[in-house]
């Protein structure tokens, strides 16, 4: 597993279209890239957050942020889930669900 330094955003940014997802791990972040490799970032969450490009990224959870270019299905059940490609499958918290359809309809412009 490689190892991503809070200083080293420029081989972060090099794979960010390649990232399908964020997860927050104890004291660090965890990230799962299409191609099965992950890394571990030592950074804030919320910093984390604010430097990815926010037509992409969605935080569905209080520990996950996705990339929608990897959405597959949303799920209206209970639990709301939102299904990645790769057979990932996350929790959409309650108050996100109706957020994410709206980024989604604006990121693909339908009305």
């Amino acid at each position: 597993m490689e190892t991503l330094l809070k200083t080293d955003d420029r081989k972060m940014n090099s794979k960010i279209n390649d990232v399908v997802c964020f997860y927050l791990e104890s004291n660090f972040i965890k990230v799962s890239y299409y191609n099965g490799e992950e890394s571990i970032i030592e950074n804030d969450f919320i910093g984390i957050i604010h430097k990815l490009p926010q037509n992409k990224f969605f935080q569905v959870n209080e520990s996950t942020i996705i990339n929608a270019d990897y959405i597959k299905k949303i799920r209206y059940c209970n639990p709301k889930k939102v299904l990645l490609q790769k057979g990932l499958e996350l929790n959409i918290l309650h108050n996100k669900y109706d957020e994410l359809i709206e980024f989604m309809k604006k990121k693909y412009e339908i009305a």
